[in-house]
């Protein structure tokens, strides 16, 4: 069996990709997102990845559109020993995919109002990938990252896509699928992030079973133990701490943007929200 962690930027990843190694399970080093086709030997990228003439492209980009061949996809997946990570938009053609190559998905989502807020810190740091936009993006106050990563619009001549954008593009991920499980970052992160434990072991047997482990006792002590703190993008991990730096008004917004999105209010984030 073969695992996909899949996940919208600054959700959580790197606590599941945590959980996973410390059950043995490590990374592949093979990564899918939009960065797959940017960044670093962005035109060699292109040239080996890109659809050929009749291909029916295979579309991955969250923040951004990006496409690549289903061969490449295919002899890409295939080629990692461990977990492969990603950050994809979903469509059936890439589910088929991965259902043929079996592959079991893990996907990741956490309140959008956190992940507005993470992305908002990190669009700024060096390691992102879309060096105009962190330039440009480190000239604008917190409160004016958020906005535009809320609302989307252009910065520079460069469109920023807004929350609503990336979550309809991920939003079949969280319909109910056979190979498909969803875990919330708040149940997964346990009493010292905010959460609760008993929710945390029942996330972990989630993750492990779905990944053919055997949760026994004893491993999910050591994990359970183990898990909180010391990723590498890890900054406080509290569930709430997105409401030190964002606003009523502003979740208001983020709220009205998704209400009725297929698949995700059943994440439970805003439910009895009266804002």
């Amino acid at each position: 069996m073969n695992i996909l962690l899949n996940s919208i930027p600054k959700s959580g990843t790197n606590l599941v990709q945590k959980c996973l190694e410390l059950a043995g399970v490590p990374w592949s080093g093979r990564s899918l997102a939009a960065s797959s086709n940017f960044g670093r030997y962005a035109l060699i990228k292109k040239i080996l990845r890109s659809p050929g003439m009749g291909e029916v492209p295979v579309s991955l980009g969250l923040d951004v559109p990006a496409n690549v061949s289903e061969r490449w996809l295919r002899s890409y997946v295939r080629g990692g020993h461990g977990y492969v990570s990603g950050h994809m938009a979903y469509s059936g053609h890439l589910y088929e995919i991965l259902s043929s190559e079996d592959f079991r998905i893990i996907q990741v989502i956490r309140h959008p109002c956190a992940i507005i807020a993470s992305w908002a810190n990190f669009i700024t740091e060096p390691g992102y990938y879309r060096k105009g936009i962190q330039k440009h993006m480190s000239r604008l106050s917190f409160d004016e990252r958020i906005k535009l990563l809320v609302n989307g619009g252009y910065l520079e001549r460069q469109y920023i896509a807004g929350i609503r954008d990336v979550f309809l593009r991920a939003q079949g991920w969280f319909e109910k699928k056979d190979r498909v499980l969803v875990v919330r970052f708040e149940d997964l992160v346990g009493s010292r992030g905010g959460g609760d434990d008993e929710a945390q072991k029942s996330a972990l047997e989630a993750i492990l079973s779905h990944a053919g482990l055997e949760p026994d006792p004893s491993r999910m002590r050591d994990i359970q133990s183990r898990l909180f703190g010391g990723t590498h993008t890890f900054r406080k991990g509290q569930i709430d701490g997105w409401k030190d730096q964002i606003n009523t008004d502003i979740e208001r917004e983020v709220y009205c943007l998704l209400k009725g999105m297929t698949g995700f209010e059943q994440l439970g984030y805003f439910s009895g929200f009266q804002g």
